[in-house]
């Protein structure tokens, strides 16, 4: 039987004032997604503060999420000096994003490897697991 759930990962830097581009160009990373304080969104709604966002692909909500995890680690790994100096310099935060989307009832969990945990602690990052039951 094929697993359906589904899961994606994103990396957010975001803070009160600050231009996402000058942070694309300080790490050589195209985001996902940007704002800035005051943007009104397609949604209607008006960004309270300016955000980068890099995420990845969905994958399965089991190997490919541990998959994905390692991939946002070799992305971001040697990018973590250049993040901390501009998130020191520009007062921001950091934070990673798990998003598992569960199918038909099916467990769903989260393995964080040492090298993950280690990534997350050189940043400063904290982390939302969030889990949608879909049926």
């Amino acid at each position: 039987m094929k697993y359906l759930s589904q899961a994606y990962v994103y990396l957010v830097i975001f803070g009160e004032n600050f231009h996402p581009y000058e942070l694309t160009n300080q790490v050589g990373i195209e985001p996902m997604d940007s704002g800035i304080k005051g943007e009104k969104r397609k949604s209607g709604a008006v960004l309270k503060e300016c955000f980068w966002k890099y995420q990845l692909n969905k994958a399965d909500a089991l190997d490919g999420l541990e998959e994905s995890l390692q991939k946002l680690v070799g992305i971001f790994n040697y990018k973590v000096t250049s993040l901390k100096d501009y998130m020191l310099r520009n007062d921001l935060k950091s934070k990673c994003c798990i998003v598992i989307k569960s199918q038909n009832g099916e467990d769903a969990g989260v393995v964080l490897n040492s090298d993950f945990i280690n990534f997350l602690h050189k940043l400063n990052a904290s982390i939302e697991i969030d889990v949608y039951s879909q049926t």
